[in-house]
C-alpha cells in the first residue's frame, strides 16, 4: 500500500527534532509517497510562503516546524516522530553547530571555544536545555512572529532561530512536561532513534508500509564529540539541562515498546 494512493488519510506530518536520525528518516518517509504529494519546505520561511490552499493539498509534511505548525495544519493530521537519548542528541546538535557555518549559531560557538562554555552560553545552551520537550511542548506563534521581521531577516532564518531559541514563560517545567507527555500520546507512531530498525517495523505496521531491509545513515557527524571523550563535570551539566528530555524520552520509550510488542505477539 503506497501512502500517495490513500488520499482520504489526509497529510501526515513528520515532526522533525533536529539530530535524531530525522535525515535518514524523512528518506524513509519520502519513499512511500509520490513527489507531487510531498511538500518541499522544511524550514519555517520556506513553509510561510506556500499557500494555506496548497498546503492542503500535500500528503507529506516534514520539517524542523514543531508541534507549533500543528495550528495551521488540516483537521486529522496525523503526526510522527523521534526522540533521541538527550545526551547523545546534545553531542551530536553541538558537534552539528561547530560543522556547519550557516548556522545561525556558529560564530558564537566557536568563539566560546569549549562545550561547557556553550552550557554556560545563555544563548547557545537553548540548543541543549530540554529542546525535546520544547519542540513539542511550546505554544508558539510562527505566524505572528514572522510578520514582525522584514524578508532579508526571514531569508537569513532569523524566524527559525526564534522559534529554537524560544524558552518557556509564564508556564512550569512540570507543566511543561505533561504537556509534551500527553501531545507525544496522540502521536500515530513514536520512535527511538538508536532502535531505528525496530522503529520501521512499527511505522511499517502502523501504515501498512513495505519499509526497506536496508537503509543509509544519512548527515552523520563527521566530527561528533564521543561521550567517553567528556569530563564527567560536563556531562553532568548536559543532564542537569536536559532532565525534562529525560523523563520525555522514557515516556517516548514505554509507548514505543507498547506498539512494539503489539506487532510482535
Amino acid at each position: 500500500m503506497v501512502a500517495s494512493d490513500l488520499a482520504d488519510q489526509g497529510l501526515l506530518y513528520y515532526l522533525h527534532i533536529p539530530k535524531t536520525a530525522g535525515t535518514t528518516f524523512t528518506a524513509i518517509l519520502d519513499r512511500q509517497f509520490s513527489a507531487e504529494h510531498i511538500c518541499p519546505a522544511q524550514l519555517w520561511h520556506e513553509l510561510l510562503r506556500i499557500p494555506p490552499e496548497r498546503l492542503r493539498q500535500y500528503r507529506l509534511l516534514r520539517g524542523h516546524f514543531y508541534y507549533c505548525v500543528r495550528a495551521l495544519l488540516p483537521p486529522g493530521t496525523r503526526m510522527v516522530t523521534l526522540l533521541r537519548d538527550p545526551v547523545e542528541r546534545s553531542l551530536s546538535h553541538y558537534s552539528h553547530i561547530l560543522r556547519e557555518p550557516g548556522h545561525y549559531l556558529h560564530d558564537r560557538a566557536l568563539a566560546l571555544g569549549s562545550l561547557e562554555n556553550f552550557l554556560h552560553d545563555h544563548e547557545t545552551r537553548t540548543m541543549i536545555e530540554n529542546f525535546q520537550v520544547r519542540s513539542i511542548g511550546l505554544d508558539l506563534d510562527p505566524v505572528a512572529m514572522a510578520s514582525a521581521l522584514d524578508a532579508d531577516s526571514l531569508n537569513h532564518l532569523m524566524l527559525e532561530r526564534l522559534v529554537e531559541t524560544a524558552m518557556p514563560a509564564g508556564i512550569a517545567d512540570d507543566e511543561l512536561l505533561k504537556r509534551a507527555k500527553d501531545r507525544l500520546e496522540t502521536f500515530a507512531f513514536v520512535g527511538l532513534a538508536e532502535r531505528m530498525q525496530e522503529a520501521l517495523a512499527v511505522l511499517a505496521h502502523t501504515f501498512d508500509w513495505v519499509m526497506p531491509t536496508a537503509y543509509p545513515n544519512l548527515n552523520v557527524s563527521s566530527n561528533r564529540l564521543r561521550r567517553e571523550a567528556i569530563p564527567m563535570q560536563t556531562l553532568d551539566l548536559i543532564r542537569e539541562y536536559t532532565q525534562l528530555d529525560s523523563e520525555l524520552y522514557e515516556h517516548a520509550r514505554c509507548l514505543f515498546e507498547a506498539r512494539h510488542y503489539l506487532i510482535e505477539t
